[in-house]
């Protein structure tokens, strides 16, 4: 039975080893998220719909469960989106940029083209229930900034709009004949939809994809066969205008995130022709590139994690004082090494792990508004992971400063030369974690980063 698939998978994520690293990434990859809870969340989901389907008959399934779908995703994404431009029009940044706002030792990154703002649903709800654990990002960060009924509209939104996906199943399961690869297709788009609700708003790149999807989906048969062409005209158009527009406001080329754009469209597209009797050999040029793609980004976000370390690995744990300490790493995966020093091997803080040789830009520099600061700003001259550290004034009003740390010789780079790969985009997340602890101890409680990415203008 189909429902089961995604429990055996859910069964093997749950064990903590290797094969718990590649469930997680393959389930990522269409979760598009690198966390388990979002993995687990799609699993469920695909597994609860699969036996809503099999269990439940059309004839049982309220008549406006589509429409109520479509209005609550529509609420929902135009809350996340209006809170997005508020947030970056409160503090001025411009739209272009990704951030991360700090307050303490939590943070959490947003941007026009993929915002947390609408994750202060979930810390809105966590602070009823209990709070959260600290190193998931429930945007509790931004819930002093939004007004306090916004994060609760959107909730409500996620929990109807996910009830009247549900409520859909069965009559969405009749009207493409039961073909598990339609309801496959709709759950991905569906869940897709909603979750970016919360965690990436109407802008982000798998988005457009699941939307246009859903739309086609959601039309009665026959209004799709008297008006494929102008439908299918105005998904196109929905998709074309999409990427200009993410071509315009991007500052790097390729744009960024590009791939999982691509991705999203060619699952779709592959899943919707697999209920079809015809276009073979596109099935099978989709299947290719999806695999591909797969093949391509474990190279990149999966084997990195897995392969042990050669001899000539360097691998520094960072302790709470700043002082960074060799450790031993040589024939240890990258996994173990984060957890044997209590690091997240997705999200860590502590541990930089790169090999001799590698090259690159020693030095983290970019924008910072003070949001909360106390008393006198005070900065070391140099520490355990920084040689220097500068803060200069960027308007005349002192809350906008220019910020430049150079990490101490010896340790890996902030930016490689050449292509990175997960472990050193990593390594790039530990150093923002250090500079936070450095300006925490100078008295800055909060307060907006904008590093100099390629993402961000630098050149």
């Amino acid at each position: 039975m189909p429902f089961l698939v995604p429990v055996v998978a859910a069964a093997l994520m749950l064990l903590d080893g290797q094969v718990a690293l590649i469930v997680q990434f393959v389930v990522g990859k269409f979760s598009y998220s690198t966390s388990n809870a979002a993995a687990l969340t799609l699993l469920a989901y695909v597994s609860a719909g699969f036996l809503i389907a099999w269990r439940f008959k059309p004839t049982t399934v309220p008549k406006h469960a589509l429409a109520t779908l479509t209005a609550a995703l529509c609420l929902g994404h135009m809350l996340n989106l209006w809170l997005t431009l508020r947030y970056l029009h409160e503090f001025g940044l411009p739209p272009g940029v990704h951030l991360y706002h700090w307050v303490g030792q939590e943070n959490s990154f947003t941007s026009l083209m993929h915002s947390h703002l609408g994750k202060t649903a979930l810390s809105a709800a966590a602070e009823i229930l209990g709070g959260a654990p600290m190193k998931y990002d429930t945007g509790r960060v931004f819930l002093p900034w939004v007004p306090v009924a916004v994060p609760w509209l959107i909730g409500a939104s996620f929990i109807v709009g996910i009830v009247s996906a549900g409520l859909a199943i069965p009559a969405i399961a009749s009207r493409h004949r039961d073909h598990p690869a339609a309801l496959l297709l709709y759950l991905l788009a569906s869940l897709t939809c909603l979750r970016a609700m919360l965690d990436g708003g109407p802008l982000a790149p798998v988005v457009p994809p699941a939307a246009v999807t859903l739309g086609w989906m959601s039309l009665p048969a026959e209004f799709r066969g008297r008006h494929a062409a102008a439908i299918g005209l105005a998904g196109a158009s929905i998709l074309i205008g999409y990427v200009a527009f993410w071509m315009f406001l991007s500052a790097e080329t390729p744009i960024p995130s590009l791939g999982s754009f691509l991705f999203a469209l060619a699952s779709y597209a592959w899943l919707w022709l697999c209920c079809q009797e015809r276009w073979i050999g596109l099935r099978a040029g989709l299947a290719g590139f999806l695999a591909l793609s797969l093949v391509l980004d474990a190279g990149d976000n999966l084997l990195p994690y897995l392969y042990p370390q050669s001899s000539q690995c360097r691998a520094f744990h960072v302790d709470v004082d700043g002082v960074a300490h060799a450790v031993p790493c040589t024939g240890m995966s990258a996994t173990e090494i984060y957890r044997r020093h209590g690091d997240d091997p997705r999200k860590p803080s502590t541990v930089l792990l790169s090999d001799a040789g590698t090259t690159g830009d020693n030095r983290l520099f970019g924008e910072l508004h003070i949001v909360d600061a106390r008393g006198e700003i005070r900065l070391p001259v140099g520490d355990g992971v920084w040689r220097q550290l500068d803060l200069r004034i960027a308007d005349r009003q002192g809350h906008a400063l220019y910020f430049m740390a150079s990490a101490n010789a010896g340790l890996p780079p902030v930016f490689v030369d050449g292509a990175g790969h997960a472990l050193t985009r990593n390594n790039y997340y530990v150093y923002l974690h250090q500079l936070n602890r450095v300006l925490g101890a100078a008295g800055i409680a909060e307060y907006i980063s904008i590093p100099a990415t390629v993402g961000n203008g630098a050149p």
